[in-house]
């Protein structure tokens, strides 16, 4: 293959090398005369030497500066991570770090909307000084800044970012205080119109809190990832976001959070969660016909009777046993009828008593024509599932993969494109 270089460009490059060069040893003959001041009187001609050197160093336009600021701030955008992920508020990778570079840069950050839109807080509770520095088990350095700190971070980035969609994570250590947390809501509160993308970790009380002062739609509402503690039994059912017309994915983090909240649940297609019991993951799984992406973990097994469910858009089903592996989940696959599915991941577990016969029934029962991947976490061998007649009914468009063990790593990664 020929090469594309051309002596211009060969020439250019020896051009920037040796200004480079030039404008390195300005820097350090006037770095050297400046420690040289602070000894003893120097000659005038050393100070006419650092003279001119400064008026090179300032005359110099370096090639980023010659660039439209409009190019600039579309650069800066690709230094974070892809919305709706959250950047860090310091270091690497977070737009702090881009308006620290010099004033131009700055300029540049602070007025480019987009680069601050994208929120991430969390309250540990436990630095008692200002700003404390830890070290985690990989050697990576992370700033841990006090609460009133945060907030004011929080009131400046909402500032900067305009009239942006939000993409916001809000969470609390059981260490944190609450009235910090509840700060830090009030400000929320005020751009609620602007939450695109929301994520909560805290206690029961400040989900109540919410549910008592939104009442007006959050028409930009998405995606809803929430967890909380401290909801006791005597707790009534709470209806955080009243109006949700654009939400359609939602992750609840712990087992007790669909039991003390209501949710527009009919509208939703991705929906991840965790469930203490079959009999809670069944009643709820009934509410959302349109799902098209499914990932749920049990915790727990509830033996009793589960209804016939009917989701006919699902195309991903991602079933996790969270208890022990020989604890038999029999019953909610066989509940299921899915004719759209393509994606199922599910431990053997159930499956059980007979996992083949039990998987072949599931198959024929849902009708699965578009059904591409199959990941089923045991010991029976894949030859045995494929060989079964639902499946040779659809042989040569779907895979049988039989694993010895599964984690949720290895769901996502095959998942990516949900």
């Amino acid at each position: 293959m020929a090469s594309s270089f051309t002596r211009h460009d060969v020439d250019s490059s020896s051009e920037s090398q040796e200004t480079a060069f030039s404008l390195s040893m300005d820097r350090l003959r006037i770095q050297y005369i400046n420690s040289a001041m602070t000894v003893s009187k120097l000659p005038r001609a050393l100070l006419k030497e650092k003279k001119r050197a400064q008026a090179r160093l300032d005359a110099y336009i370096y090639p980023t500066h010659t660039l439209p600021p409009e190019i600039v701030s579309e650069i800066f955008t690709h230094v974070l991570p892809p919305y709706p992920l959250r950047p860090p508020a310091t270091g690497f990778g977070s737009p702090t770090l881009l308006s620290h570079v010099c004033r131009s840069w700055r300029e540049i950050a602070l007025s480019t909307p987009r680069l601050w839109r994208a929120i991430a807080i969390h309250l540990c509770g436990l630095v008692p000084a200002r700003v404390h520095i830890a070290i985690d088990a990989c050697g990576l350095v992370h700033s841990h800044i006090d609460s009133p700190a945060k907030a004011h971070m929080l009131e400046t980035w909402l500032a900067r970012s305009q009239c942006c969609p939000l993409s916001i994570s809000i969470s609390a250590s059981p260490y944190a205080s609450p009235s910090a947390l509840d700060s830090v809501l009030s400000t929320l509160l005020a751009h609620y119109r602007r939450w695109e993308y929301f994520r909560l970790v805290g206690f029961f009380h400040h989900v109540q809190y919410m549910s008592e002062l939104l009442r007006s739609d959050v028409t930009l509402l998405r995606e809803l990832q929430i967890d909380f503690s401290g909801a006791t039994e005597a707790e009534k059912t709470v209806t955080p976001f009243p109006n949700t017309p654009r939400l359609h994915a939602l992750v609840l983090l712990s087992t007790s959070v669909p039991r003390y909240i209501t949710l527009p649940w009919s509208q939703l297609t991705h929906f991840t969660a965790k469930f203490s019991d079959q009999k809670n993951c069944s009643a709820l799984l009934q509410k959302m016909p349109g799902l098209i992406y499914c990932k749920v973990e049990l915790c727990g097994y509830n033996p009793s009777e589960n209804p016939p469910i009917v989701l006919a858009r699902l195309e991903t089903l991602i079933l996790q046993n969270a208890s022990e592996p020989r604890n038999k989940l029999t019953g909610l696959l066989a509940s299921l009828t899915l004719p759209s599915l393509r994606r199922l991941h599910v431990p053997e577990a159930f499956l059980l008593p007979d996992p083949v016969d039990t998987f072949s029934q599931f198959v024929s029962r849902s009708g699965c024509g578009s059904l591409e991947q199959v990941n089923i976490v045991g010991q029976t061998k894949a030859g045995e599932y494929q060989e079964t007649s639902a499946m040779r009914g659809i042989a040569g468009k779907s895979q049988v993969v039989v694993q010895s063990r599964y984690t949720a790593e290895d769901v996502d990664s095959e998942t990516d494109e949900e």
